[in-house]
C-alpha cells in the first residue's frame, strides 16, 4: 500500500536530483519573478531547503512549511551552515492539508507550491485544502506559483507502465553510486499513479537499499485553473517552461501563477 505522501530518502534526495535540467533553472526562474523587492514567501513542500535557502539568501524572509522529519533536518542543518537567522527562514513540520497557518492569515506576499508539490495531493478535498489555506496566507492581491509536470496522455492510459527510469548517481552520504528504480502502477482512481522508487549501493562490499512509495496525481492545464478558481485565485498565466512559453502537449511542466482575488 503506497503512502499517501512523498517521503524521500532525504539524505539522498539533493545528489538524486542534481543533474536534472529542470532543478537547474527553476529556483532561478522564482528568484527572477521575485527579485524586485524583498518580499515574504511561503514555500510549501519545502523538503531540503533546495527553494527556500536560496530565497532566504537572495534577502527574502520566507516560512518552509514539509510533513517530512528527516528532510527539515536537513534543511535546518543547510540554513545553519548558510548563516541563515531563524527570523529569515523559519521551517515548520507540519501537514498542508490540516495545517492551520496560525500568525500567517494575511501575511505572505508570494506563495509556492515547486517541482511536484501539488501532484501529492492526490484527492480534490486535499488540493483544496492545500489551496484555500495558502490563499488565506497571501495579502490581498498574492500571488501563489504552482509547478507540476506536464502529464503525457499516453502514460495516463497505460495500466501498468512497469519500470519508468533508471538512473544512476553518486551520493556523498552514501560515499558510493546509487542506482535508483522507479516503478509505477495504476492507482484505483483516475489519474493516480503508484510510484515505488528502490535505491541500492554497496560500500565496503557491504550492499545497502532503501524503498520508498507513494502516490502521485496527474494535473492537466484546465484542471489547475479549475483549482485555482475555486480556491479564490485570477489564473494571471500558464508557462510550459521557465522561459515564459506557452504551455503546449510538447510541454514538460506546467507552472501556474495565480493572483488571490
Amino acid at each position: 500500500m503506497a503512502s499517501k505522501f512523498y517521503r524521500p530518502v532525504a539524505q539522498l534526495y539533493d545528489d538524486e536530483y542534481a543533474d536534472l535540467p529542470m532543478l537547474q533553472q527553476d529556483v532561478a526562474h522564482t528568484l527572477n519573478r521575485l527579485r524586485n523587492s524583498q518580499a515574504r514567501v511561503l514555500v510549501g513542500a519545502c523538503g531540503t531547503g533546495r527553494t527556500a535557502i536560496p530565497l532566504a539568501l537572495a534577502g527574502h524572509t520566507v516560512v518552509g512549511i514539509d510533513i517530512d522529519a528527516k528532510a527539515l533536518a536537513l534543511a535546518k542543518q543547510r540554513q545553519k551552515s548558510a548563516g541563515i537567522s531563524r527570523d529569515a527562514l523559519r521551517l515548520i513540520r507540519a501537514d498542508l492539508t490540516r495545517f492551520e497557518f496560525e500568525g500567517l492569515h494575511g501575511t505572505v506576499d508570494h506563495a509556492l507550491l515547486p517541482f511536484n508539490g501539488l501532484n501529492l495531493f492526490t484527492t480534490i478535498p486535499e488540493a483544496d485544502a492545500v489551496l484555500s489555506g495558502l490563499r488565506d496566507c497571501l495579502k490581498p492581491g498574492g500571488t501563489l506559483i504552482v509547478d507540476v509536470f506536464n502529464p503525457e496522455t499516453s502514460q495516463m492510459d497505460t495500466q501498468h507502465t512497469g519500470v519508468s527510469d533508471v538512473h544512476r548517481f553518486y551520493s556523498a552520504y552514501a560515499d558510493a553510486k546509487v542506482t535508483r528504480r522507479i516503478y509505477v502502477s495504476a492507482g484505483a482512481r483516475p489519474q493516480v499513479r503508484l510510484l515505488h522508487f528502490e535505491y541500492a549501493w554497496r560500500k565496503q562490499g557491504v550492499s545497502h537499499r532503501r524503498e520508498i512509495d507513494f502516490e502521485l496525481v496527474a494535473l492537466y492545464p484546465r484542471e489547475i485553473q479549475l483549482l485555482f478558481e475555486r480556491n479564490g485565485f485570477d489564473l494571471i498565466k500558464l508557462e510550459g517552461d521557465y522561459d515564459g512559453a506557452d504551455v503546449d502537449n510538447a510541454s514538460e511542466r506546467i507552472i501556474a501563477t495565480g493572483a488571490k482575488s
